[in-house]
């Protein structure tokens, strides 16, 4: 083949997609993928909700307030590279469900934190 011109017998990714189609595999994967993504945004928007409520209830100072948002950044900053790594060797599906399962879990511990120092842990 001469550079610049596709053989006849390949696919453009539009190509590929128009001849598979949108079957019950990629509405489930929607389905999946789109509530995993919308239980990290609700994580976003927990911290812009949270934070001042705590500010008042707990006194805590504007560090602390700080610090509460910046320990759920960092937790998914560190923790990136070991799901990265992880859904390279065990898969994507068993990932997601361990980080879905862990989300879920820690996410409820952290709605009984006692103290201050007890939430930005489970965060």
């Amino acid at each position: 083949a001469v550079a610049g011109v596709v053989p006849d017998d390949t696919f453009t990714v539009d190509q590929a997609v128009n001849a598979l189609g949108f079957g019950k595999f990629q509405v489930k994967l929607s389905l999946v993928t789109g509530l995993c993504w919308m239980a990290d945004s609700m994580e976003m928007m927990i911290l812009a909700i949270l934070g001042p409520a705590l500010r008042c209830s707990w006194h805590l100072t504007e560090w602390q307030q700080a610090a509460f948002t910046t320990a759920v950044f960092l937790g998914m900053m560190l923790s990136s590279t070991f799901w990265g790594t992880l859904s390279d060797k065990y898969g994507r599906r068993r990932s997601l469900w361990l980080a879905s399962l862990l989300l879920a879990y820690w996410g409820f511990l952290s709605a009984f934190s006692p103290t201050f120092g007890w939430l930005i842990m489970m965060r």
